[in-house]
């Protein structure tokens, strides 16, 4: 009996834990974009997101620069780089930036939304930064927006 109990008790333990394994993410088209003079396709992995109370969901998205060419893909880096001296951040690394992740968080029954964290990855997989704001306020998703088309997908 005690082993029962003791088994039955690391079991509740362990589900209580943050979900730190994750199945490998599983990127699902959602919208081509244009910033500026730049095209960008958005992802969200369909595989983890995460449906918390309230009608709270999370999700991870992975936005690729769409170049046609070498010289518009550094035409890319060179903007990513020169923000990010301006806003006095590293730039170590960056001239082989590949694409960002952001995870981003929707109140789907308030249609409102944020962003909670950044990683810009380089063309090896391996992460450039990160920045992470839990503390970022809602704001209305926008209809007829790239945010409301994200939105509809994960809260599906």
């Amino acid at each position: 009996m005690k082993l029962t109990l003791l088994t039955l008790s690391l079991l509740l333990s362990l589900a209580t834990l943050p979900r730190t394994f994750q199945t490998k993410p599983d990127w699902k088209y959602v919208i081509t974009s244009e910033d500026d003079r730049d095209t960008w396709k958005t992802y969200y992995d369909a595989a983890n997101i995460e449906r918390q109370p309230k009608n709270i969901v999370r999700v991870w998205l992975k936005q690729v620069p769409v170049t046609t060419s070498d010289a518009e893909m550094q035409h890319i880096i060179n903007a990513i780089i020169e923000n990010r001296r301006v806003n006095e951040m590293s730039t170590k690394g960056y001239e082989k930036f590949a694409y960002s992740l952001m995870l981003v968080e929707f109140d789907c029954a308030g249609r409102r939304g944020r962003s909670i964290a950044i990683k810009d990855v380089d063309q090896a997989e391996k992460p450039l930064s990160s920045d992470t704001r839990d503390d970022a306020p809602f704001a209305p998703v926008v209809e007829h927006s790239v945010s409301e088309v994200i939105m509809e997908a994960a809260c599906k």
